[in-house]
């Protein structure tokens, strides 16, 4: 695998489904050091034209930083019970435990939608 991605523009691999987890370590293998940066997110996450250029810019400022996510939230919040407690945890979860570990620079963990 990791010698089809290092010479082919595009290269689909078929694996046994392990998880979300399972095929990131499996491109992240691949991938190696062949690549500057590495763009995960979630089938249904709607990118900002923007983000990319953004967190791009944070990782290239500060050589410390390691990994960026952005701002997560439900484009729906009012259709239902589930998708409006779901917003109230994106929320929490952004706004205010990113935010903390932030400032004792021990963020714990990247969101997966992004």
């Amino acid at each position: 695998v990791e010698a089809l991605v290092r010479t082919r523009r595009c290269v689909c691999v078929a694996q046994r489904w392990g998880g979300k987890r399972e095929v990131m370590y499996t491109a992240f293998k691949a991938l190696g050091d062949s690549v500057d940066y590495v763009q995960v997110c979630d089938s249904d996450t709607r990118l900002d034209p923007m983000a990319l250029l953004e967190l791009v810019q944070v990782l290239d400022e500060d050589p410390r930083v390691g990994a960026v996510g952005g701002d997560v939230r439900i484009l729906n919040p009012l259709d239902s019970w589930v998708s409006f407690l779901s917003s109230l945890r994106y929320w929490v979860a952004f706004n205010v435990e990113r935010a903390c570990q932030s400032y004792f620079h021990c963020v714990s963990c990247i969101s997966g939608p992004l």
